[in-house]
């Protein structure tokens, strides 16, 4: 597993681009972006893997013919086509733009037809191979520790463990073989046995009980999908469910070793004799520095040929090569469960808020009623506009018209940037934010306009790291992503660590 690891995240203003519009065409001297008619690639009988491979293919024939990467540029960011935008993309140079047209068009493409709430009920209804990939945000309800928050298990471990230079060497194979210690003085707070499945582990099983679910890859180590009875489970970092010897391999339960770890004991092998410094039980939980089974490798290479849809629940997808699984399957539906957006993949529908309480709302949406806990309440919709309404009048009782609004109201609100705190307190609504998102109750969303992207892209230059330099007035050569770049190959173990 490797922490560094993580996808290309292109930047923010590049995000609604490519997934709003087809690719541009040529015209004359002129760049023409054809708008999408609403019909999907699905609806035309082609696949969006080929769909995105002809985007790239034409892109590298417009390089190839002399075609200007800056009005294309212009015309796919919808950007005020005048000198003065001329001007300030005259910076970068053409291999610059290239690059960031090349990027755009080879991310995933959003599936227009999907963007609702009911949308995300019929397509959980109708399909029958689901994959749900899921992370720690379906387990913090549960009052398992986090890692990074300002009191979370890392700023204890930097304070008891100076040597350690960075916290998160706590989960380093190379750091673990020198000293067990830090690890195995925190992972009593993490053993399987103290804690029970949240709502949303529920939902998992509710989907393989009714025979939706092909597989839930999960990046989590607390077993907690087993303890609510899923069993289609790939463990793609490992679990504490047993643990084994670094020495002689001999493998033991989570069990036999329990009494050391909850005294904070390092559990030494029972079979190596004479006792050798590895002779340690390591939980069979994947290090930073270890690949991940063959089992996971396995069941990637099978299941993006079958999948339907795509849920990711609690992750934000920055360790590879778990975050790769939603491009291998590019070509079907995806549903993003998260308290945060994922800015460097573009899901159809986005769901963003506490994942208990988001799960809830589908199931009983879904009509699952046996899985619904009896306390909980629909929560009922509104538009942004009207959320933004309330908000303001709730700490604001005098009469305001909506010219004032306009001018003091929003700009008050926006100091704040995260649209979730317009939410009333009650927790008894969610604010729909067309095309395709939800904020529900527990939602970090900070809000960055249309014209705040743009300005943003033309203030700085994205590839700045880059060996060229913006000023250079040659261009740079190019090696475009290569056009017929199969994203649906599945994963090969890493040879390096």
């Amino acid at each position: 597993m490797d922490e560094s690891a993580s996808p290309i995240a292109p930047c923010d203003a590049m995000d609604e681009a490519s997934t709003s519009k087809t690719p541009p065409t040529v015209a004359g001297d002129e760049v023409v972006v054809v708008e999408s008619s609403g019909a999907s690639d699905s609806d035309s009988g082609s696949s969006d893997e080929e769909d995105g491979t002809i985007h790239t293919e034409f892109l590298y024939r417009l390089m190839t013919t002399g075609a200007s990467p800056r009005k294309i540029f212009i015309k796919l960011m919808e950007l005020p086509d005048t000198e003065a935008t001329m001007q300030q993309l005259s910076k970068f140079s053409d291999g610059e733009i290239w690059r960031l047209l090349f990027e755009t068009v080879s991310r995933r493409q959003k599936l227009r037809q999907y963007n609702t709430l009911l949308d995300a009920v019929e397509l959980i209804q109708r399909s029958r191979k689901i994959v749900v990939l899921t992370g720690a945000g379906i387990s913090v309800s549960c009052g398992i520790p986090d890692f990074r928050s300002p009191n979370g298990i890392y700023k204890r471990l930097k304070e008891e463990y100076p040597e350690l230079r960075d916290p998160s060497h706590m989960f380093s194979i190379n750091f673990f073989k020198n000293n067990q210690q830090p690890f195995f003085s925190f992972a009593k707070e993490l053993y399987p046995g103290k804690f029970q499945p949240s709502v949303t582990h529920h939902f998992l099983k509710a989907l393989e009980d009714r025979g939706k679910l092909l597989r839930n890859y999960t990046q989590n180590i607390d077993t907690l999908e087993a303890a609510a009875g899923v069993k289609n489970v790939v463990l793609c970092h490992g679990s504490f469910a047993t643990a084994s010897c670094l020495e002689c391999r001999h493998k033991v339960t989570a069990e036999d070793i329990r009494a050391d770890v909850m005294e904070g004991k390092i559990p030494k092998c029972s079979k190596c004799t004479p006792q050798l410094p590895l002779s340690v039980y390591k939980p069979d939980i994947v290090f930073f520095g270890e690949d991940l089974s063959a089992d996971y490798y396995t069941s990637v290479g099978k299941d993006v040929e079958d999948c339907d849809l795509l849920i990711v629940i609690g992750t934000t997808l920055t360790v590879a090569p778990v975050s790769s699984i939603p491009r291998k399957v590019a070509t079907v539906p995806q549903i993003i469960i998260n308290r945060e957006p994922v800015t460097h993949h573009a899901f159809d529908i986005e769901l963003l808020g506490d994942a208990d309480i988001i799960t809830q709302q589908l199931l009983n949406l879904l009509g699952w009623s046996e899985t619904v806990a009896p306390s909980f309440k629909p929560l009922r919709e509104e538009s942004q506009e009207s959320v933004r309404m309330s908000y303001w009048q709730s700490r604001n009782p005098d009469p305001c018209t909506p010219e004032d609004f306009k001018i003091v109201a929003l700009r008050e609100m926006y100091e704040t940037r995260n649209l979730a705190a317009w939410l009333p307190e009650s927790r008894d609504v969610y604010m729909f934010v067309p095309p395709a998102r939800y904020i529900f109750p527990g939602a970090t969303v900070i809000e960055v306009d249309r014209d705040d992207r743009k300005r943003g892209l033309l203030r700085r230059n994205p590839l700045a790291s880059s060996s060229s330099s913006s000023s250079s007035s040659g261009d740079e050569d190019i090696v475009p992503p290569r056009p017929t770049e199969n994203l649906l190959a599945p994963d090969q173990p890493s040879t390096s660590k």
